[in-house]
């Protein structure tokens, strides 16, 4: 989300809300509610007192005759708000991409949180992760309970494990500044247990959309999750091509069930005609029994949209490809859009032109500029904060009335909605394709694993993550969430990144100010590339112009100028490598060490474009096995060094330390 910080969003999520629709595909006709594993507490209600809790002896006791189910409950009591109070806290082991729900039911006497960042606060739950060392990576921090004085009630939330976790810590207690008395219990953690098969439509890879006389097999990549492998069962896959009136082309699989990931190829018939298919894939288990049915539309075309996605995963916009390059911004005053066109960015996002009388006006002043537009139409469901009578049919008639507009690049549909929203998600999703064949969705969510990515698979064009890891321990949250989104889209969608470039301190009360440097932004940006987004949309322009919370009374446009300038000077280095990036040629690497720095090469126009980034405020090293017909330009590019050895070269990269590192041909 935008307006808040992504890693305190607020994510209440009660597990008796999970829907059978939290992974819709374009037409899937069976598919089980989301299933949940055991409870990986032990000893849920403190019925036994067992020591793989850590209870603060001080605030907390375990009691009997007050409970939620069973005889005992545990009672935290914290009275004074200047004093720190431990949480509750037990350890569980976990697996990289497993997605977690976790819960606890909290009963309240007189909970006060005058004295807390927020009067709203009440008991809470949480989840922290860490890796082997026991370093903490990342954690999750739902809604609370709230003030006062109340019955049982529910909190708690959905998290995807990252993917060098090996450990998750669920904690109970309350945040700084909260007093009062609350009793716990049924401390909830479950994994989702995934369905039999997951499958994903690969290729044709934009909405089923196939040129005419394309003759390249069309392709799904299938999951198969068994719970109890057996190498003697065999499951089965159909899959059928039906025009209208017939069937076309027809191909049966049969796999051992404990097959994991497989890609299967479907050839299409030769020469088949302009016209619109429907691609039937069924899956059996090893009963026989159909457990999953979907149903992709197939568009032969004579030719693509005028905005898409292509094979390899980059824009194409009136047949050339082009890389999203831009900003969030606030209004399209000529200052601005001016302002962010000579910094080198080609793409805008506003969240004020939704629902809004101004909005083909502000699509043609930004064409003015050249600047691409990514519509937001991301409050319009019901239940959303715009007040919208109507919204799906008012999103409906802004979508039939901009959709011609030249400077329209995409459709913002997802600013980080859970999967409770996903049956809304996909009607939009669907309105979309069914009235503007022109132009892409775009979502984009804060999640670190693929798997939380994939249930949003079959309702979007383009995904994107926002990582924004200023204020802790490193950088490397970029990284780990757009790797997350690569995978998660298994190569048929577009995959961009939201990089920061706001300061926390603008959204969050007695943070003191701390905007991100030049080579902060610089970082994030190449972390990026590297690991495969073919799209940047910076967050935010308009925060630069606020110095702390509360910002209305923060606003300065001196504050912004100071900012701009490194904005402005990470902006341009970083589209002078564009044409390098549409055009280059992915070039494999060798590497033969590494403590922690991320690597890509490209080659373009002769040279070998190494791009390197290390996402830590410390000095790391990285070595590579240089390229047979390739030798250094210079040992010292930028904040790059380098030594040789034989064919070895390591290169050395300051704390935050990014760029590019260039090669060329022997002669």
């Amino acid at each position: 989300m935008k307006r808040t910080k992504s890693y305190h969003t607020l994510i209440f999520m009660l597990l008796m809300s999970l829907f059978s629709a939290i992974f819709p595909a374009t037409a899937q006709k069976i598919r089980a509610e989301v299933k949940l594993g055991e409870n990986q507490i032990t000893d849920p209600g403190f019925e036994n007192a067992d020591p793989k809790w850590l209870i603060p002896a001080k605030f907390a006791t375990i009691v009997e005759g007050e409970a939620y189910e069973g005889k005992k409950s545990i009672h935290f009591k914290h009275m004074d708000p200047k004093v720190y109070a431990p949480r509750i806290t037990q350890k569980i082991s976990v697996s990289p991409g497993e997605t977690i729900y976790f819960s606890v039911w909290v009963k309240a006497k007189d909970v006060d949180a005058t004295n807390a960042e927020k009067n709203t606060y009440g008991a809470r739950v949480y989840l922290q992760s860490y890796d082997a060392a026991g370093k903490m990576i990342n954690g999750i921090y739902p809604a609370s309970s709230g003030p006062g004085t109340y019955n049982w009630k529910q909190i708690g939330g959905v998290y995807t494990v990252p993917m060098d976790a090996e450990t998750v810590s669920i904690g109970i207690g309350f945040l700084p500044g909260i007093t009062g008395e609350v009793w716990f219990d049924n401390v909830s953690l479950q994994l989702e247990a995934p369905e039999l098969f997951e499958s994903f439509m690969v290729s044709p890879n934009y909405r089923g959309m196939v040129l005419s006389g394309d003759e390249n097999a069309w392709t799904t990549k299938l999951r198969i999750n068994p719970s109890a492998p057996d190498l003697k069962s065999k499951v089965r896959a159909i899959f059928t091509l039906k025009d209208k009136k017939k069937v076309l082309s027809k191909k049966d699989y049969t796999f051992s069930l404990n097959k994991i990931d497989t890609t299967l190829s479907f050839s299409p018939p030769k020469g088949i005609a302009i016209g619109n298919y429907t691609w039937n894939m069924q899956y059996f288990n090893e009963k026989g029994k159909l457990v999953l049915d979907q149903e992709h539309p197939v568009e032969v075309v004579k030719s693509m949209p005028e905005v898409y996605i292509d094979k390899e995963g980059f824009t194409v916009k009136n047949g050339k490809r082009i890389f999203p390059f831009g900003v969030y911004i606030g209004h399209h005053d000529d200052q601005h859009l001016k302002r962010i066109k000579d910094a080198g960015f080609n793409t805008v996002l506003s969240y004020g032109y939704g629902f809004n009388k101004g909005a083909e006006a502000y699509l043609d002043h930004a064409h003015e500029y050249n600047l691409n537009v990514i519509y937001s139409l991301k409050d319009m469901y019901e239940g959303r904060s715009m007040k919208i009578d109507q919204p799906r049919k008012t999103a409906v008639e802004y979508i039939n009335k901009l959709k011609n507009k030249p400077a329209l690049l995409s459709w913002y549909t997802v600013d980080e909605l859970l999967p409770e929203w996903l049956p809304k998600i996909k009607d939009m999703y669907s309105d979309i394709v069914e009235n503007d064949k022109n132009h892409p969705a775009f979502q984009v969510h804060y999640y670190d694993g693929a798997r939380m990515l994939e249930k949003y698979y079959y309702t979007t064009d383009i995904m994107a993550t926002d990582p924004y890891p200023l204020g802790r321990p490193d950088l490397n949250l970029t990284t780990i969430r757009t790797n997350a989104t690569v995978n998660g889209m298994h190569g048929s969608k577009g995959v961009w990144s939201v990089p920061q470039i706001m300061d926390w301190a603008v959204y969050q009360k007695d943070r003191k100010p701390k905007p991100p440097t030049l080579d902060e932004m610089r970082n994030q940006a190449y972390q990026a590339i590297i690991s495969g987004a073919k799209g940047m949309i910076f967050y935010s322009y308009y925060d630069l112009f606020h110095e702390k919370w509360p910002r209305n009374e923060s606003f300065s446009v001196e504050y912004f100028n100071e900012r701009w300038k490194g904005v402005s000077s990470m902006s341009k280095e970083i589209s002078a490598l564009i044409p390098m990036l549409l055009a280059g040629k992915e070039k494999p690497l060798t590497i033969s060490a590494n403590d922690g720095a991320v690597i890509s090469a490209k080659e373009h126009n002769g040279e070998l474009f190494i791009l390197l980034a290390n996402p830590y405020y410390t000095v790391k090293s990285l070595s590579i096995n240089i390229p047979a017909g390739w030798q250094i330009v210079s040992k010292d590019q930028g904040q790059i060094t380098a030594v040789q050895t034989g064919n070895q070269l390591k290169f050395t990269l300051p704390s935050i330390g990014s760029g590019l590192y260039k090669l060329t041909k022997k002669l």
